[in-house]
């Protein structure tokens, strides 16, 4: 498993909610359980440590 994935910690948003808090790997799991297409285009995860937004792209070509 990549560390990146499971020591960053971020919290990802849709709209004005909370989805998800915790590893990268934890809020993607979340956020695409959780979330319709519709729903991500609204979706910002934010770098815990930073308060900067992440640049992701998700595809959901296996649901």
């Amino acid at each position: 498993m990549n560390d990146a994935l499971t020591h960053l910690t971020c919290t990802a948003f849709s709209g004005e909610g909370i989805v998800a808090s915790g590893s990268l790997q934890h809020v993607v799991t979340t956020v695409k359980a959780a979330l319709s297409d519709r729903e991500c285009t609204q979706l910002l995860i934010f770098d815990d440590s930073t308060g900067e937004a992440d640049r992701c792209r998700f595809s959901w070509k296996d649901r």
